[in-house]
């Protein structure tokens, strides 16, 4: 029975294939040489996966179609918004499996950004040979998914289960595929969260219809082969999600870097410009201090030149408060008050009589603005 498996040593080759996929993280890696021999045999017309997050499973099923040269059109259905079981991310996880896709399958392969029901009404009945459901893993979220799209799947028609050996968490993939391998004939790989395979169709390939027949032993025997070979491509994945991990790790260290030293010459460039224009206050302050040292200069000197001149003002202005009260006396004098002895021994005493008579008339005429320049004077 075996030999329908591998009926030649190139139909090994599918195992030794790498993934495709890396630096994501995924349960699906153990399966991944799997679905490289399932499309092998299959050489699907439509395929269609369910549920499809960073897109493992779908790129091994991609590249397998690419590596054969398959006339297969390939499709992903999925919001890309997650659910309680996947964990809800962000649009990041799209578009990185968008740029992915284009890249390498963009001839065949088309991401359908979309609920599971709304997918359906574009593909006609007795269409699809492959469909994989990844979705919302409650027993009835699985069974209304695949009785969804059961119409849809041709006479050669295999379906996938993943995570067919979950009991936790309300996963209930384990008791559909419990259910439907009664009516069809089914396979379970017990490693990777499990993954049943249920041959749907009439006339499913001869390679599947084997592996759904085997005995006991026969399928200990392919579960150890595809667990080894899926584990080592899981270790492998393990490195590169590591490796990848670190490469951006790496990157965004050297971007923070970069705009670090960006930040550092954008100060250095306005520390120096700082400098210049503290050199030119120095170089300012020094030019003030220079004329206010020549200023003090002038005004010592104007104080010494007004000094004299100060001083003969201010003997003239007591000059001439001494002429104005001896003005006050003889003003008395004239409006008979006092005789004219009393005033001129009074004028003694403060003035010149002489002089005293000699500008009386033209005092007289100048007095008023006299006072007011002693007002203004203070």
């Amino acid at each position: 029975m075996l030999d329908l498996l591998f009926p030649r040593a190139e139909a090994l080759d599918p195992l030794f294939w790498p993934p495709s996929r890396l630096g994501v993280d995924s349960a699906w890696y153990g399966h991944v040489p799997f679905a490289h021999w399932l499309v092998c045999n299959i050489k699907p017309r439509v395929l269609v996966e369910l549920g499809t997050q960073h897109g493992v499973s779908y790129a091994a099923f991609c590249e397998a179609v690419a590596r054969l040269r398959l006339p297969t059109a390939c499709y992903a259905v999925d919001t890309w918004t997650g659910d309680e079981h996947a964990g809800f991310y962000g649009d990041e996880v799209y578009q990185d499996l968008v740029h992915f896709n284009s890249a390498r399958y963009a001839s065949f392969s088309e991401l359908l950004r979309s609920t599971f029901e709304e997918a359906a009404v574009y593909f006609a009945d007795n269409s699809i040979d492959l469909l994989h459901i990844d979705g919302f893993h409650t027993y009835e979220a699985v069974k209304h998914d695949f009785e969804s799209w059961l119409p849809k799947l041709s006479e050669r028609a295999v379906v996938l289960f993943h995570d067919t050996n979950v009991r936790e968490r309300s996963f209930g993939a384990w008791r559909l595929f419990l259910e439907l391998r009664q009516r069809w004939p089914a396979f379970e790989f017990l490693h990777g969260h499990g993954l049943g395979v249920v041959a749907v169709g009439t006339d499913v390939p001869a390679a599947v219809a084997a592996l759904c027949s085997l005995d006991q032993d026969s399928i200990n025997s392919v579960r150890d082969r595809f667990a080894v070979t899926g584990e080592h491509w899981a270790h492998k994945a393990i490195g590169g999600r590591v490796q990848v991990k670190v490469q951006r790790q790496l990157e965004e260290h050297a971007q923070v870097i970069e705009a670090f030293n960006a930040t550092l010459n954008e100060v250095r460039t306005r520390a120096d410009a700082l400098e210049a224009d503290l050199q030119s206050l120095r170089a300012e302050l020094q030019s003030l201090r220079a004329e206010l040292q020549s200023l003090r200069a002038e005004l010592h000197s104007i104080t010494n030149a007004l000094g004299p001149r100060l001083e003969k003002l201010s003997r003239r202005i007591i000059s001439w408060k001494s002429y104005d009260d001896a003005y006050k006396i003889w003003k008395k004098y004239k409006k008979n008050n006092i005789s004219r002895d009393t005033a001129i021994n009074a004028i003694e005493n403060e003035y010149s009589v002489s002089f005293f008579i000699l500008f009386y008339p033209l005092y007289k005429t100048v007095r008023p603005f006299v006072k007011l320049y002693r007002k203004i004077i203070g």
